[in-house]
């Protein structure tokens, strides 16, 4: 490959077009004092020593001898280009979670400013986990609309944490469940569940398996097949107030 291609492709990597050129003069000529870098990459020599320092920290130049005038340095193993690759992947998995963890917000202040109301996707048990946790972050009471027994198939393990931290926060929360065995199974754990109030609604009113969460001002939805859960978060003032209206209604005529 032919020498500036391989720079392009160092470039790509991560080096700086003068890191790439002078770790190549060096692979090049082995041993080289500063001084004559300029001479075979036209880098300027003041440039030249900082870039130098830069490709040490790499790992990817090492310095023999301490004073200026008898210094060389040589290039070390391109083994090294895997341990700048892999921190550039560690770092930008790092940016992905910030982004992760303060995407939400931001868009919620976009679209509070636009008017327009957010969606989001999620797919997946540990995605439509990180839907519902965020329920988790309100001052207020959550409303769910649930089927028992779609939830004891599909994510009785994401629920029991759901319960246990929602518990730990001293959130409260109403639930419509559907008239089934494990409906009414809930409805009775929750006579002695302060935080927690159940009223049971014919199957018929519920004729789907999923579950909705009304919190602040979203509404989250999570639905499972065999093929695996997926979620979907709406936020919206509009609609999220339409659906607590709609659920208290049911809320009221539910025994």
């Amino acid at each position: 490959m032919e020498k500036e291609k391989i720079s392009l492709q160092l470039e790509k990597l991560g080096l700086s077009q003068e890191q790439a050129s002078i770790y190549l003069c060096l692979l090049e000529r082995g041993f080289l004092k500063a001084g004559r870098i300029p001479e075979y990459t036209g880098i300027k020599r003041g440039l030249a020593y900082k870039v130098l320092d830069q490709l040490i920290d790499l790992g990817l130049v090492k310095k023999h001898g301490d004073d200026a005038s008898i210094a060389r340095y040589a290039p070390l193993s391109p083994e090294h280009l895997e341990r700048f690759v892999h921190e550039k992947l560690a770092l930008a998995k790092q940016h992905q979670e910030i982004l992760d963890d303060v995407y939400g917000n931001l868009k919620s202040q976009f679209n509070l400013l636009s008017g327009r109301p957010s969606v989001r996707y999620f797919e997946g048990e540990d995605e439509v986990r990180k839907m519902l946790l965020d329920s988790l972050e309100t001052t207020d009471t959550i409303y769910t609309y649930a089927d028992a027994d779609m939830v004891e198939e599909h994510f009785p393990n994401l629920n029991k944490e759901h319960v246990e931290k929602r518990y730990a926060r001293n959130i409260s929360k109403k639930i419509l469940v559907a008239d089934t065995k494990l409906g009414q199974k809930a409805y009775k754990n929750s006579q002695k569940d302060t935080l927690t109030e159940v009223r049971i609604i014919e199957k018929k009113y519920i004729p789907f398996g999923a579950v909705a969460e009304i919190y602040d001002n979203k509404v989250a939805y999570v639905t499972a097949s065999d093929i695996g859960i997926s979620g979907v978060l709406i936020e919206d003032k509009q609609i999220a107030q339409m659906q607590k209206f709609v659920f208290e209604a049911l809320f009221e005529q539910s025994k």
